[in-house]
């Protein structure tokens, strides 16, 4: 499984364990266990504007 996010914030947060202060430590922690499991999967940048699949959903919110 391939992950792609346009938040370099949120991609370094799921290579690394989260500060015992951060608000959303078991949110990242429970991310973390997944990715951990027995199966293939990879989280990366991608810059926005090679995000296509956002840009379309971004662009098409409205008509959802």
């Amino acid at each position: 499984m391939l992950v792609q996010s346009d938040s370099r914030v949120a991609v370094e947060s799921l290579k690394r364990a989260p500060d015992a202060f951060d608000p959303n430590r078991e949110l990242i922690n429970c991310c973390i266990n997944l990715i951990k499991r027995k199966w293939d999967c990879k989280v990366e940048y991608i810059d926005r504007e090679a995000n296509l699949a956002a840009k379309g959903l971004a662009a098409n919110f409205e008509n959802l």
